[in-house]
């Protein structure tokens, strides 16, 4: 698990909203600037994001909770999940940012797909947040995945 990953992942619940409900909104609130310029590295966060795309609402101690849940359990149920790709059959297609700072491209893309059998990876210019900054991008990566005659 990356390292920004791994620090929110708080183990008991009776932690998790404690810090919630104490320092993480305003904790959130001081560092989400630099926060989201590593998230977005290495384009720029669009200005309107923290209102239009919903930046703002990591500051809610019931994002902050569920977010720190999520990570925890992560812990104890990703090494089964890990150990099932290699039996997944069903075509599965991955995109990712070359410059993903908060998931390393080779790491997590490249091994999924080198898990997974029936897997392809497609890497693309920007980092973590390509659908938002490089929508264009992911549309025709999208578009290339669609079967020939299927609806739109």
């Amino acid at each position: 698990m990356p390292q920004i990953v791994a620090t929110r992942a708080i183990a008991t619940r009776a932690m998790r909203s404690a810090l919630a409900w104490t320092v993480a909104t305003p904790a959130a609130l001081l560092a989400r600037p630099s926060g989201a310029r590593m998230v977005f590295a290495p384009d720029p966060v669009p200005d309107d994001f923290a209102t239009r795309g919903g930046g703002a609402l990591i500051g809610r101690p019931s994002a902050f909770a569920g977010a720190a849940a999520d990570l925890a359990a992560a812990n104890a149920d990703l090494p089964a999940m890990v150990d099932r790709y290699p039996s997944l059959s069903v075509p599965t297609a991955i995109l990712f940012g070359r410059d993903d700072a908060v998931l390393d491209p080779l790491a997590h893309g490249q091994g999924l797909a080198n898990a997974c059998p029936a897997a392809a990876l497609t890497l693309v210019a920007g980092g973590h947040m390509i659908p938002v900054t490089r929508p264009d991008d992911v549309v025709a990566w999208l578009s290339t995945l669609r079967k020939p005659g299927a609806p739109v």
